[in-house]
């Protein structure tokens, strides 16, 4: 049975009973980041709990969490065929929802939370300031970003606009897909027409991976991926960070640095285009100095 608060009163419960049930699920083999997802719940249950006055403090904070299996240095993103393959493995109304999180670095709620309303094709941005909460049993709701720095703009490109339009356009309710294809105008949504949860897409995922041959992938990977095309076509640690909504550049660097050129690439590539002169220049140079 996993460890829980044995029916303790809201107001009774300790960092140290929040420990105990984190050290529990760690000691039953619970992945690190099974572990974590409860924990967030939990601190985020708390949250709320201080917000409607019923506690005065969150006894989670300060818990130490089990670190990561995976090492950030062994993350390896998933290539262009990859990506590709795999949105075309999910079932056809998914397709989209595979894209659209890589190409704009989205987690899972957030992509999920899209509406139509966040998306600006004029401009050129996505406004991401929620995500979709989908509990294993319960209502669905729209929920606060994961942190402050989630709340981000991000810039839309034209291939990640044209495949939402034409999602919006298969799937869509309104006119011409406009209004989305469903409540409160959420851009992806199941063949009966309501927000897509968390356990959907991840067995929708895992279905996809295992006859693709791509073990250990998970929908976050679809946001690595986008880390990963960012840093490789030059985009600056800052712009990385803030288009994936990172608290600091600091938590961009230690995820994705062993992505980045190595500083001996970056400065051959520098001193090379400082004496790369057009070769008709230079023989005219070297002409005229005889």
């Amino acid at each position: 049975m996993d460890p829980t608060f044995q029916d303790l009163p809201l107001a009774a419960i300790r960092r140290s009973d929040v420990q105990n049930v984190v050290a529990g699920l760690t000691a039953l083999g619970k992945a690190p980041g099974t572990v974590r997802g409860v924990y967030r719940v939990v601190s985020g249950v708390l949250a709320a709990a201080i917000a409607d006055q019923l506690i005065t403090r969150n006894p989670a904070l300060g818990v130490k969490l089990p670190r990561s299996n995976r090492d950030a240095h062994a993350l390896v993103p998933l290539t262009v065929e990859q990506l590709l393959a795999l949105a075309d493995t999910v079932p056809p109304r998914y397709r989209a929802l595979i894209l659209t999180a890589a190409g704009l670095g989205l987690r899972q709620g957030e992509a999920c939370g899209l509406t139509v309303d966040r998306v600006d094709r004029r401009v050129g941005t996505v406004r991401i300031d929620r995500q979709l909460v989908t509990p294993p049993s319960g209502p669905v709701t729209f929920g606060p970003c994961k942190t402050t720095a989630s709340v981000r703009m991000i810039p839309l490109a034209p291939e990640v606009a044209d495949v939402l339009a034409d999602h919006l356009r298969e799937y869509g309710s309104g006119p011409d897909g406009r209004n989305g294809s469903g409540p409160e105008g959420l851009i992806f949504t199941t063949d009966e027409g309501v927000a897509v949860r968390r356990q959907y897409t991840g067995a929708i995922m895992r279905t996809a991976t295992a006859a693709l041959g791509l073990e250990g992938v998970t929908f976050h990977d679809l946001r690595h991926y986008a880390a990963s095309v960012m840093l490789s076509n030059g985009c600056s640690v800052r712009a990385v960070s803030s288009a994936l909504g990172h608290s600091s550049a600091v938590e961009t660097l230690r995820t994705y640095a062993h992505l980045m050129p190595s500083d001996e690439d970056t400065v051959r590539a520098a001193l090379g285009a400082g004496l790369a002169l057009p070769s008709r220049a230079v023989s005219g140079e070297l002409s005229a100095s005889r």
